[in-house]
């Protein structure tokens, strides 16, 4: 994970298999699998990437077959899904 620089006094909680960062966001986007996003302009620098995207807030950037919008309920089932398929959006 990695926190929005606005919200570096804000503290969230994590499972013990996570690991928070501030590392460089293009560095972190090429070795990634899967970008799971809040309504952020890093979905940009993601789809330049050509990176599988799940998008939980009402961006504009939902756009359909780029980013696949998800409920934060169905978020495991679908980052599972987008994971272990060839299935980008």
């Amino acid at each position: 994970f990695k926190q929005h620089p606005m919200e570096a006094h804000v503290t969230y909680r994590f499972s013990e298999f996570s690991t928070v960062t501030s590392g460089n966001t293009i560095t972190l986007l090429k070795n990634s699998s899967l970008v799971v996003l809040i309504n952020s302009t890093v979905i940009i620098d993601a789809m330049m990437l050509k990176k599988k995207i799940i998008s939980l807030g009402n961006s504009q950037f939902n756009i359909q077959g780029l980013v696949r919008r998800v409920d934060e309920n169905d978020l495991s089932a679908e980052m599972h899904k987008m994971l272990v398929s060839n299935e980008t959006h």
